[in-house]
């Protein structure tokens, strides 16, 4: 259940009242959480964490606090053992599906020692089966079971507390998320729904998404890549055993007692993927069961383009397209709870977590076993609601089909490195990107804190290159992103030589928003180079997602001057056709790249030089700006900038890059701040 996507960053605002900041969540239960060593770099599995209280009555699922999450999670000391080594031979048992979904539940320590360990097994072993008797995807994942006084890490649990579970998940980009249900699709009317999902972004109400978070059990189903393969566990779950749960449903469920089965079959539903993003405002990530997440009255023809509800309250659905049934009513929309991550009723959230079907006692319909809550002495199980909409996010009810490939990756966005920085200009602006494809290269430091090992800063960053207009004061901030961003500024000129270069670095604006912001003091003509990249929650490499980059004067800024133009040819293949020439054999477009044909070409470096032609040049100091078919930005240093005595121009001579791509490329100039007209040249 995508119950909150970064619930460990809301440390910092428990941690403002506490006089301590430090965010993120370790795996045993302390009362104050440190963000992560230096040495713990590797990639690691995001979580969902939630936990089952008695509210009112009803045991109900929500959402698990910052302090709560990490005790859900099992002590890395207690490794639990299979269920069958524990079992008695000689009594039959409940055992998994054949060709077909298996469920290894492995048993934690207090699980392995309780008294009552046969009956609370058999017991798991029978929520188990509701799931892999329907699911025919050929996966294999292990789920940690606990029972016992205790949390899976340790500490007790507190008053009215049933049970925890922690879900782990990974993020992947949305067209590939999408790529891999098209693949797996088990028949036509399953393909026809994935073939109507967008294709390139996800619209929803908070912002286009681009970014998916998948349980780690459906990525298994689906083939996408996960941390740490090799190892199959999915989830963690502990039950209170203190509470006065009845263990067979058979004979109905005992007055005043809660269905241990019901609540191992709902909690091992959100390990295999019924969770939403909603309501986590504008950072928020959609899951896989968002995709069909809208207002009523969506319908097959406005399936695409329509916004899923990523925000608190109002009535939304889950729309696919099918037929579902509601006892003997049909209908093609099903409730969904709208309280966001947790839960709320302000906003117009109905109090329950959005990642449960909208509750039974609000309508007087029961939709299925992820209705957020339960009455003592009643039995709850599973509905076709909630196979059909297991199907949808990925799971194979008709046929036992391998997962297909994993997606192919992102590609890299065109600013991904520092050399091809996408320029800004101006005193104030804005401009949309994304980190999606990101990398992190050799030699450039982590982003936030400056140097620190990738402590809180990750490894997919992208690049911004601004020359200062006017001396002041400039406030840059990536308000309006969709993730959880990091920001720094620099005034090196080469990524590896950034060092002592820091002017201001950004991790959130508040509490609350997990946007940045640095302030910078420029002085006029100064380049400053901007890193966006993601925070690295919970060691996973960094957010990522679209992004805003934008730039205010704080005071008074003014552009002077004439902005220079490139000369066109008045007899190009294009009214944008730049006025440009070998500058060694004075052949026109389209040029090679490398050239060893002219003689006089240095052989250690046969790069074709050419020439253009620009008015109103203000000085000497120039940038040429390139970006080839590729969208691969480039900015180059020109080897000679003089003007004429005769001529109100100024010829530029530079060297065309390696690695620019064949086919149209673009150029523009940049001197004091001043950006010329965009023209176009053509590369073999």
């Amino acid at each position: 259940m995508t119950l909150n996507n970064h619930p460990f960053r809301s440390i910092q605002a428990l941690g403002l009242t506490l006089s301590v900041i430090l965010s993120t969540l370790g795996l045993t239960p302390i009362s104050v959480f440190a963000k992560r060593s230096e040495q713990e770099t590797a990639p690691a599995d995001l979580s969902d964490s939630f936990i089952v209280e008695k509210v009112n009555g009803k045991s109900t699922c929500r959402l698990a606090t910052a302090v709560e999450a990490p005790t859900t999670k099992r002590r890395p000391d207690d490794i639990g053992v299979p269920f069958q080594q524990l079992y008695d031979k000689s009594i039959p048992r409940q055992t998994n599906a054949s060709n077909g979904l298996t469920i290894t539940p492995n048993a934690l320590s207090q699980l392995q020692s309780d008294p009552n360990k046969a009956t609370v097994m058999a017991a798991v072993d029978r929520a188990i089966a509701v799931w892999t008797a329907r699911i025919k995807s050929p996966v294999d994942i292990t789920i940690n079971i606990d029972y016992g006084p205790n949390l899976p890490s340790g500490g007790a649990f507190k008053p009215g507390v049933l049970a925890s579970t922690n879900s782990l998940k990974t993020l992947v980009d949305y067209p590939g998320a999408r790529t891999n249900l098209v693949a797996g699709a088990a028949s036509g009317a399953e393909l026809a729904i994935y073939n109507q999902l967008p294709n390139t972004f996800l619209p929803t109400d908070v912002g286009n998404g681009a970014v998916v978070s998948v349980n780690r059990s459906v990525a298994f189903a689906l083939g996408i890549p996960v941390p740490t393969p090799s190892d199959t566990t999915v989830a963690t779950i502990g039950f209170n055993k203190n509470f006065p749960y009845d263990f067979n449903p058979d004979d109905g469920i005992t007055f005043g007692q809660t269905d241990f089965i019901a609540v191992a079959v709902h909690e091992i539903g959100h390990a295999l993927g019924f969770t939403s993003g909603a309501g986590d405002g504008d950072t928020s990530t959609a899951t896989l069961w968002d995709f069909f997440r809208f207002r009523p009255g969506t319908t097959t023809g406005t399936f695409t383009t329509a916004q899923r509800i990523m925000s608190i309250g109002g009535v939304q659905v889950h729309f696919t397209g099918e037929t579902f049934t509601i006892g003997v009513q049909t209908t093609n929309e099903l409730g969904l709870s709208t309280g966001g991550p947790n839960g709320v009723t302000t906003s117009g959230g109905d109090g329950n977590q959005s990642s449960h079907w909208k509750a039974d006692e609000l309508t007087g319909q029961y939709i299925g076993i992820m209705d957020p809550s339960i009455d003592d002495g009643v039995h709850e199980s599973t509905t076709e609601n909630d196979f059909k909409a297991l199907e949808v996010i990925g799971w194979n009810l008709i046929s036992s089909v391998s997962a297909p490939p994993p997606p192919p990756p992102p590609p890299p966005p065109a600013n991904d490195n520092f050399a091809a920085a996408q320029i800004v200009t101006g005193c104030s602006g804005s401009v949309n990107g994304a980190n999606v494809g990101a990398t992190h290269e050799v030699g450039e430091p982590q982003h936030f804190p400056a140097g620190g090992g990738g402590l809180g800063g990750g490894d997919r960053s992208v690049w911004y290159r601004w020359q200062a207009p006017a001396a002041g004061s400039f406030d840059f901030t990536t308000a309006g992103s969709r993730y959880d961003t990091v920001m720094a500024i620099y005034t090196g000129s080469a990524v590896g030589s950034l060092a002592g270069t820091l002017v201001g670095q950004s991790d959130d604006v508040s509490a609350t928003n997990r946007t940045s912001k640095v302030t910078v003091n420029a002085t006029a003509g100064t380049v400053y180079r901007i890193a966006v990249d993601g925070y690295n929650n919970e060691g996973a490499g960094g957010d990522f997602g679209p992004l805003t980059l934008n730039w205010t004067n704080l005071g008074t800024c003014t552009v002077t001057g004439t902005p220079p133009q490139i000369l066109l040819e008045q007899s190009g293949p294009v009214a944008d056709q730049a006025a440009i020439y070998d500058s060694l054999v004075h052949v026109r477009d389209p040029f090679p790249v490398l050239n060893a044909t002219p003689f006089f070409l240095p052989l250690a470096d046969q790069n074709t030089r050419v020439v253009i032609f620009v008015s109103d040049l203000p000085a000497a100091e120039v940038t040429v700006n390139l970006i080839d078919s590729n969208n691969n930005s480039f900015e180059v240093t020109p080897q000679d900038v003089h003007g004429f005595t005769d001529f109100p121009f100024s010829q530029v001579t530079f060297r065309l890059p390696s690695g620019l791509a064949s086919g149209t490329c673009r150029v523009k100039v940049l001197s004091q701040s001043l950006v010329s007209n965009t023209a176009t040249f053509r590369i073999l």
